[in-house]
Order: C-alpha cells, then structure tokens, then sequence
C-alpha cells in the first residue's frame, strides 16, 4: 500500500491558545476558523498533521507549542475555513523553529510555512526534523503521523474496498448526519471487508438481526451454482444509533477479493418495507475520457436489475407512495485516488435502471465506431450523491412492501455473482424522514 504524510502549520490564535492550551476543552474535536488564502489549499475531508506554532517575543521568532490532527470543513467566507482539531497535545518544552529550520535547509525550509504543505515530501520533511530536533516527541509523530498515512490498498483490491467504504458512508449519511466515523477506520485489509475496519465498539460480532448468520451458515462448504464456485462469504456487522433510531450495516463478501467482481448497495428500510439496491461501476479511462462499456456481465446484472423492478409497482396506497417505485439503481464513479481519512463519498452519478438502458441504446450516444459507451458527460440529468441520499433517507425511492426473503434472495444472488454487498437496514420504530425528526426522537 501506498502510503501520503500530509502536514499543515498553523499560527495558534487567542481563541485557540484558551481552548487548547491554557483550558483545555471538554470537547474531544473543537472546530475553529483558521485563514484561507494559502497555496496549496486545503484538501476537504482529508487529515493533516497540525503543528501549532505561536511568537515567542522574547526569542524573536515562533515556537512549536503543540501536536494534533486537523481536518478542514467547509469554507466559512472568502478568506477563512472551519477546521476540526483531534488528538492535540501540548509540546514540552516548546521546539524552535530557528532550529528546525536549520534541520529542513534551504530546500524545504517552506516546510514551515504557515498552511498545508506543498508536498508529501515537505511535509515528510518536517516530521524528520521535528523528530531530530526532539527525541522525545518520536511516539506522539509516529502516533499522529500513523493516522493520517493510512491508504486503502492498491488496485482492483482498493476500488472494491472503496466502492464498500462509499456504501457504508451513503448509509451512514442517510441515517443522519454523523458519518465521522468513517475517519476512524483502521488499516483495510484486502482480505476482509470494509467495516471489519470500523472500530470494535460500533461493530457487533454476534449481532444476528434478521438471522444473516443462519443465511450464511446454510452452506457451510463451497457449492457450485452453474459454473462458478461460490464460497462461503466472511460477513462483518455494524449498528449505529441516533436518538431511538438505529442503522444495521452488513458487510459480506466471499473474502477473496481478487475474486470479487462488483458491489452492491442494499438498504431496506423495516419501517416501510422499502428496499433499494445500487450497483457500483467504475469508469475506465480510455485516452483522456472516462467510458463505461456494456460487456457480458454487465448485460446480465442489468438482466437481473429488470426482473427485480419488473416485480415492483406503485403502492396503492396513498401513505405509501414513491417517486420512484423501483428498486434497482446504478452509481457511475469517476476515477479518483482512494483515500482512507477521507470521509467524501467517490465522486460519480446515480441513474435508475431504466435511465441507464435508456441512455446506452440510444442511438445518438453511439461511440465513433459505433460502440455502445457512457462517459462521463452522456447522462445529461442524474442524481447527485446528496440528494440519492436524500430520497433514500426519507423513503422517496425504492420499492413498495418487498418482504425479508426478497432482501435475502437479493443478497444470495449478487454472492453467487462473485460480487460483495453492503447491506444496511434501517431498524428504528419510526421513519427517518419528513414528520419524524431526529431531533424529535432524541427528545423523546
């Protein structure tokens, strides 16, 4: 795997020299307004080492006071961002960046700068010095610098990874708005699905809502369905609470993942008894353009998708009604770079099946050799990945009255297609949506 150091200095302000350092807050992540007009930028949603420098009038020139992480949120005004610090600790004694920057020399002595470093090169640099410079704070950088660094792994085994990440953060962001604890992940394994990641006390081991472990222990040996062998899938448990209301994630795939070919999203609601299911697919690049191509198994998950949405049509009744009445949606995501500590969802579009078929037999959107293809400017509408989650949070999409043994036939059939499946149910006694606020539930 890969591994990026990514390291900000920041000049510590009143406000945050009383919060920090003279009364320390109770809060385990204060947010605070930090300066904007910087090059390079900050990259939202990313993590950065945070060294906190303050002017020492005695000496002439800053001192390194204290260690932390920083993530940078939202922009605030032109020139100002909020940024949330984690894990700070006061330095003592205090470092001088005199020396420091004798340590860094001429080359990366913008290493102390105030704002993000320009490269991971400086800021691999600094920590170097920092650590020259004071013996004594080598386990706080190795702690700190442990955090930030850590990368999903490379290649098809990273895109799978991620796709599962970014299922469990669309859930997550549709339960409601605390989805942080994504950054908090530990090292993904290749070997195991994305939320064996999540810390050990959010995630359930012999949680058997809905009986998964008797789904999944009802083929205890590899069986042959057709042609392929499918092998019993390691299956990873999560539940998250907001008020009275709870998110059961599951995680399942067959544990190898050089042998997984696609993900899929499924979220049934037990409330309404609303299941959506989204299929993940990545644009290749040819040249410079993002395309999807139709191959053989794409024909045949789009097959599958058909005979589900066949099943499901508009409720009659009128306290159960949907936008979209079906279940089956895809996700186009754009080529990025995976990032672990990065709590964004991948970048992409959201189009129901028959959008999706729509666009691709059409003949107006034939490539110049006449291939069927989808880039990344063809749809010309979709739906982003606020409002997907919007609509499935407060049950505007998805089917109407499908049953427990629908959602366990879904989820067996995407298996034996060598795929994995994030599998999230909303378990709460009432909706998420409209009425029902969560501020409502966390009253009660």
């Amino acid at each position: 795997m890969s591994e990026e150091v990514r390291a900000a200095v920041i000049t510590v302000t009143d406000v945050m020299r009383e919060r920090l350092v003279n009364v320390p807050t109770k809060i385990s992540e204060p947010t605070f307004g930090v300066r904007e007009s910087w090059d390079p930028p900050w990259n939202r949603g990313r993590s950065y080492l945070r060294v906190f420098t303050d002017f020492d009038g005695r000496a002439g020139h800053d001192l390194v006071v204290g260690l932390a992480i920083v993530i940078p949120g939202k922009k605030e005004f032109d020139f100002e961002r909020r940024v949330t610090v984690s894990d700070f600790t006061e330095v003592a004694p205090y470092v001088d960046t005199s020396r420091l920057r004798a340590r860094l020399g001429r080359q990366f002595a913008d290493a102390l700068n105030e704002g993000p470093s320009s490269s991971d090169a400086r800021a691999r640099r600094l920590i170097d010095a920092l650590r020259a410079e004071a013996p004594n704070l080598s386990d706080l950088l190795d702690e700190l610098t442990g955090k930030i660094s850590r990368r999903l792994p490379d290649g098809h085994a990273g895109e799978i990874r991620a796709h599962e990440k970014d299922g469990v953060n669309t859930l997550l962001r549709a339960f409601g708005p605390d989805h942080a604890i994504l950054r908090e992940a530990g090292l993904v394994s290749p070997d195991a699905p994305f939320l064996s990641a999540i810390p050990d006390e959010t995630r359930m081991i012999n949680h058997d809502w809905l009986h998964f472990r008797d789904w999944f222990s009802s083929d205890p040996e590899p069986q042959v369905h057709g042609t392929l062998k499918f092998i019993p899938p390691v299956v990873e448990f999560a539940s998250f609470r907001t008020g009275k209301q709870e998110l059961l994630v599951y995680n399942a795939n067959n544990g190898r993942v050089e042998d997984i070919t696609g993900v899929d999203l499924m979220y049934y609601n037990a409330h309404d008894k609303c299941f959506v299911m989204v299929q993940y697919k990545k644009f290749e690049l040819e040249g410079s353009e993002q395309v999807i191509r139709p191959n053989d198994r794409l024909c045949s998950q789009l097959s599958r998708m058909k005979k589900i949405d066949d099943q499901c049509e508009q409720s009659a009744d009128a306290m159960d009604i949907r936008l979209h009445p079906k279940p089956c949606f895809l996700k186009l995501c754009q080529q990025e770079d995976p990032a672990i500590d990065s709590i964004d969802m991948i970048k992409g579009m959201y189009l129901t099946r028959e959008h999706f078929e729509l666009i691709l037999n059409s003949p107006g959107r034939r490539g110049p050799r006449g291939g069927r293809r989808i880039n990344e400017t063809t749809p010309p509408r979709h739906l982003d990945n606020n409002t997907f989650t919007r609509l499935l949070a407060y049950g505007w999409i998805g089917s109407c009255g499908v049953g427990t043994e629908f959602v366990r036939e879904q989820v067996w059939n995407s298996l034996r297609q060598r795929g994995s499946v994030v599998f999230g149910t909303h378990a709460g006694s009432r909706p998420l949506g409209n009425g029902y606020s969560q501020q409502r539930d966390n009253d009660n």
